[in-house]
């Protein structure tokens, strides 16, 4: 699942903005919601950005300093800037600096910007291909991100349990690897925000994710009949993720 960040302080543009991408980009995009800077910086923090709409003049800040320090942590990320008062200078300069895919002067709606955002995306996508890399022994398993449904650690055999999907036979099949606990998973994981990990064992695959039910803290994923239990320490950001935002 790819991840847009559309940071802008007026809520009704912005769920305005927000619904029309969402309906126009489909299920396989999520669009993350910020009405204010510290918003934004924390969902930046979260998850793994590959777009970012960002207005420049916002109540609580400058999103000019936002879109360097996005910039600064990724030189290819698409950003996009808004404004009111956007010339042809500011402009130019701000292209120059941060190398944007599109400016734009306010109001707009969702239906302006869809057919560059899309091609921006399928850009992404195809500069993006991450894989796992897991041994059994002396054999070394390439793993696709987007193959995998979940991973669970299996403490008393000090293994991991990886679920995945093949969407060409349509069939899952589960793995076992040698790992002695899920935070050894997450530091091969390193920065890489493609899953989730929504309890002490568990990760998961935004893409899998079929419903969040926040009444109870559990997720349904689809091809399988699973039901996961979302732990405390992660309530908060599995929440914001396929809740509010989806």
């Amino acid at each position: 699942m790819q991840t847009i960040l559309f940071l802008e302080d007026d809520k009704v543009t912005n769920q305005e903005i927000s619904t029309g991408l969402k309906a126009g980009l489909g299920t396989g995009v999520q669009v993350l919601s910020a009405y204010t800077m510290q918003e934004a910086r924390q969902m930046v923090q979260d998850f793994k950005i590959d777009l970012a709409i960002i207005n420049i003049e916002l109540s609580d800040g400058d999103g000019v300093a936002l879109a360097r320090d996005m910039r600064e942590e990724d030189e290819l990320m698409p950003i996009m800037l808004a404004s009111e008062h956007l010339t042809a200078q500011l402009h130019m300069e701000l292209n120059n600096e941060l190398d944007l895919f599109l400016a734009l002067d306010e109001p707009f709606t969702a239906d302006d910007i869809l057919p560059r955002i899309k091609s921006n995306l399928q850009k992404v996508r195809s500069q993006q291909d991450p894989s796992l890399v897991l041994k059994e022994g002396r054999t070394r398993f390439k793993i696709p991100v987007s193959t995998i449904i979940k991973i669970e650690t299996i403490k008393r055999k000090k293994r991991i349990e990886l679920t995945t999907y093949d969407s060409e036979s349509s069939a899952v099949s589960v793995q076992e690897f040698p790992m002695q606990s899920m935070e050894d998973f997450m530091q091969l994981l390193g920065e890489s925000k493609a899953l989730v990990r929504i309890h002490q064992s568990t990760v998961v695959n935004p893409d899998y994710v079929l419903h969040y039910d926040g009444a109870v803290n559990e997720l349904h994923l689809k091809h399988t009949k699973r039901v996961l239990s979302i732990g405390k320490t992660y309530r908060e950001t599995t929440g914001i993720l396929f809740g509010r935002l989806k």
